[in-house]
Parts: structure tokens; C-alpha cells; sequence
């Protein structure tokens, strides 16, 4: 504002009551005739129910992170970026081993808890250029940008070790296998979603628990 502009953004606040809102605000400088500030003017305009609907549209239920639709629409601009700027994609899918065996000695609720856990625990060491979200019951995908796959495997090989070190009170100790790939022309969200999985498939095939990769 020193700069005697008029701003133009979405602010987050903090009520008395400690609620977080949201406000869509235009801030202008009121000047003299020799061009000093003397007082700011605003509008505001609470857009919290907006702000609000886009987040659950955005955001998986159960586990915080951002859900299926969320991760469509962040890839295909990816995708189109890929192509106009030719820097490296790759894309993981995350499977928990053994995840039926969850539900079906502790009941649905550990399994939820096992998720919840598992989702919580990636998300905090996912980098900021990267998506992490639920595709759907006990997978996950992560898309990292401007990463090959030979960088790509030392990143989820962190994530693989965090899961393995994730202790649950009833349900125990977790694992999870990786299937991994690259973007590569003439990509489509379907073809580069099957090579992962073929990919995930050979990690359970080889054991679980470990990190497999096709190109």
C-alpha cells in the first residue's frame, strides 16, 4: 500500500470468536492534491460460503487432502504446461498393503483411521510445487513437477520409510506400495494412470512394500 496502489485480493481473517472468514477486498489510498496518503478506503465482501464450497469440492472428506477431482483438474494443466515448457512429469500411485486385512480384523473405522494416518503423515513432507490426494478407497497419487523418475524414486522412497514408520495403536505397523511413471508424449490421464498402476502392480508382484517404475 506505501506504494499508493489500490490492492485487489481474497484475505483471511480471524473473528473475536476465533472462526476463520474470508473476504474478497478492494483497498485504495485517498490522496492529497500533492500526492500524500492521508486514508485508505475499503470494500469488502464476505466470500467465506464460497471460499467454503470450492475447499469441499476440492478436498477428501475422510482425509483432509485434496480429493480425485481436485487432482483431474491440476493434471491436465499440467499436462498442458508439459508440452509448452518440456520439463519432466511423473506421477505415483500409492497403494497400502494389506489394506482389507485392516478392515476386516479391526473393523471400518481402524481402516478409516489407518488412512487418515497414512494421509496426514505424506502430506506434512510433500513439496510445495507437488499434489498429494486420494484417488479413491486406500490409493493415493502423487504428481511431481519438474521431476524425472530417477529423482522421483528417492522422493517416494522417503515417503515408503515415513509409512513403514508409522505405528497405528490397534491396527499396527503400515506399508505401502509404489507404482510410478512419466509423463511422455502424446500422454493422456488414462494411458499415464494404467502405466502406473502396471507399475504398482509389479511392486505388489515383487512384495509389497517397495517402489517399481515403467516408462
Amino acid at each position: 500500500m506505501t506504494a499508493k496502489k489500490v490492492y485487489k485480493g481474497t484475505l483471511k481473517n480471524i473473528s473475536k470468536s476465533g472462526k476463520i472468514y474470508y473476504v474478497d477486498a478492494t483497498i485504495a489510498p485517498i490522496l492529497d492534491k500533492e500526492g500524500n496518503i492521508l486514508e485508505y478506503l475499503a470494500i469488502r465482501y464476505n466470500v467465506t460460503d464460497h471460499i467454503q464450497a470450492i475447499n469441499y469440492a476440492y478436498t477428501d472428506n475422510l482425509t483432509g487432502i485434496a480429493n480425485r477431482n481436485k487432482f483431474e483438474e491440476v493434471i491436465a494443466y499440467e499436462f498442458k504446461q508439459v508440452k509448452r515448457y518440456n520439463y519432466p512429469l511423473s506421477l505415483a500411485i500409492l497403494d497400502i498393503d494389506h489394506f482389507k486385512t485392516f478392515n476386516d480384523n479391526f473393523g471400518h473405522l481402524i481402516g478409516d483411521e489407518v488412512l487418515v494416518a497414512l494421509a496426514q503423515s505424506v502430506k506434512r513432507y510433500v513439496r510445495e510445487t507437488d499434489l498429494f490426494a486420494r484417488w479413491g478407497g486406500e490409493e493415493f497419487v502423487i504428481l511431481l513437477k519438474n521431476t524425472d523418475v530417477e529423482r522421483s524414486v528417492k522422493v517416494l522412497e522417503k515417503f515408503r520409510v515415513l509409512i513403514e514408520n508409522i505405528e497405528h495403536e490397534r491396527a499396527g505397523s503400515i506399508t505401502a506400495s509404489f507404482g510410478l511413471t512419466q509423463y511422455k508424449e502424446g500422454d493422456t490421464l488414462d494411458s499415464i494412470l494404467q502405466r502406473a498402476d502396471d507399475a504398482l502392480y509389479q511392486a505388489k508382484d515383487a512384495g509389497r512394500n517397495c517402489i517399481r517404475s515403467i516408462i
